[in-house]
C-alpha cells in the first residue's frame, strides 16, 4: 500500500530516482540526508530528504525539500498536486 502511495512522487520528484547522499543524520525516531542530484535532474542540484517514524517504527512523514524556483510553473504545479498531509 505505501509503495503504491509514493510511486507517483518517485516518478515526478526531482532527483528521486537518482541522487547521491552527502550528509546523513538521525536517531531512532527520525533522520534525513542531504543529496546531490544526477546531471539528468537539471536544473535541480541539491536537496534534503527527512524521515519521521511513529512509535511503531513506521514512516509517519517523508519530507523532500529542494529549490522549487528552479522548476518551470507546470512542473511545480504537478508536484504540488502530489503533496499530502494527514488530517490532525
Amino acid at each position: 500500500m505505501a509503495g503504491a502511495a509514493v510511486a507517483p512522487l518517485f516518478a515526478k520528484a526531482p532527483a528521486a530516482a537518482i541522487s547521491y547522499p552527502q550528509r546523513i543524520v538521525g536517531d531512532v525516531r527520525s533522520g534525513g540526508y542531504e543529496w546531490s542530484a544526477s546531471p539528468d535532474a537539471a536544473p535541480m542540484r541539491r536537496g534534503h530528504t527527512c524521515v519521521e517514524l511513529d512509535a511503531a517504527g513506521k514512516i509517519s512523514r517523508l519530507t523532500v525539500v529542494y529549490d522549487s524556483s528552479l522548476l518551470n510553473y507546470t512542473a511545480y504545479q504537478s508536484l504540488v498536486g502530489l503533496a499530502a498531509e494527514a488530517a490532525a
